[in-house]
């Protein structure tokens, strides 16, 4: 059975004081680096990329570690417009007319995920105003519940009639996967979240957003034959025309991450396109001996710069077996618990139109249910 929906600010606070450990670790220097001669040559997976951002709670004081205050956000929307970024629906990502070639300024999604209320009385009236697009991925129980900090129904409605917002789905609730008693649970949330939006909305639902980032392959089954289109996860990544569709990545913005200097050298981060990933769901029951991924031929002449971070201990030792493969031994690190975080970047040198160091970025999150 699935258990009793969180229904208080206090679990509230709980459940999202979680997230933040989600959130991307790095900022990387935007400076030419003294040591480095490499001049930036785009390869094709750079022509159409996309980096998402995933938003919480806007200028909320009762969730500090989710919540990026008014004026940050505020100065993101200055970024776009004074940049020029060309900011994407979540429709438009499989529409490569729709945004700008390489060497142009980046291509970015902004997204929401709970459907907090503090982002329609912060953050919607400006991105109306400003005529920039957005998604808000919501959770259909707790709404129903009538939960006095998230989005009702009506107002969802009501924006889901303007052209710049989508709206997408989480679960029904927002929980993490080990919080169900079993796999038929979990999957009952999903199809019962996906019944509800129907329900209201008189169609269904195209894009999901995994609670917690908490990614399984037999989920994104479930969603594929659903007719959802896009999943999105919460480790930090660029999306490329070929990243897989039930996993895209976002980086996640809050008063701890959400500088206006960390938006702009995100925004110019680039593709790290791998494959074959090991493990390849995030929910683990031990800690694995290693992590590991192919990497394709375009990229394999940079990977010397390899660099791969631990969230709480940093750097980390990598090995590339051939020439594709790249390996990440987790044994010397000990038993790990909780969520789990790799970042690994490579430097895609210096880009001279965009007048900044550029890298590609590849992001890794775990939770090992020790």
């Amino acid at each position: 059975m699935i258990g009793n929906s969180l229904s208080t600010a206090r679990i509230y606070i709980h459940r999202i004081g979680l997230i933040v450990l989600c959130a991307a670790l790095c900022v990387v220097s935007t400076q030419r680096p003294a040591a480095a001669n490499l001049d930036y040559v785009p390869i094709d997976v750079d022509q159409h990329a996309t980096v998402a951002y995933s938003y919480f709670q806007i200028d909320e004081d009762a969730y500090p570690d989710a919540s990026l205050n008014f004026e940050s956000f505020s100065r993101h929307v200055e970024i776009i417009k004074n940049e020029e970024f060309n900011v994407v629906s979540l429709q438009d990502l499989d529409e490569d007319k729709s945004r700008k070639k390489r060497n142009a300024s980046p291509n970015i999604a902004i997204t929401f995920d709970t459907g907090h209320r503090s982002i329609l009385d912060q953050a919607v009236p400006l991105l109306l105003k400003e005529k920039i697009p957005f998604a808000i991925f919501i959770t259909p129980r707790e709404i129903d519940q009538g939960l006095p900090y998230l989005i009702q129904w009506s107002e969802l409605k009501k924006l889901a009639r303007n052209p710049l917002v989508t709206i997408g789905i989480h679960n029904a609730e927002y929980k993490n996967i080990s919080s169900y008693n079993d796999r038929s649970a979990l999957e009952q949330s999903i199809l019962s979240a996906i019944s509800r939006y129907r329900e209201v909305f008189g169609t269904s639902p195209l894009y999901y957003a995994y609670p917690y980032g908490d990614h399984d392959s037999n989920i994104a089954k479930l969603l594929r034959a659903q007719g959802i289109k896009h999943a999105f996860g919460l480790h930090s990544g660029v999306i490329y025309k070929e990243s897989a569709p039930y996993n895209l990545p976002r980086f996640t913005m809050t008063d701890n991450y959400g500088s206006g200097q960390r938006f702009v050298d995100t925004a110019y981060n680039l593709p790290f396109p791998t494959f074959d990933p090991i493990p390849e769901n995030t929910v683990l029951s031990t800690t694995p001996d290693s992590l590991s991924f192919s990497i394709p031929k375009a990229i394999q002449g940079s990977v010397s710069s390899l660099q791969c971070f631990h969230s709480g201990l940093g750097r980390i030792e990598t090995e590339v077996i051939g020439e594709e493969r790249v390996h990440i031994p987790l044994g010397e690190l000990g038993e790990l618990s909780g969520r789990v975080r790799v970042n690994c970047t490579i430097n895609a040198g210096y880009d001279e139109d965009a007048e900044r160091q550029r890298w590609r970025w590849h992001g890794i999150l775990l939770r090992v249910n020790e």
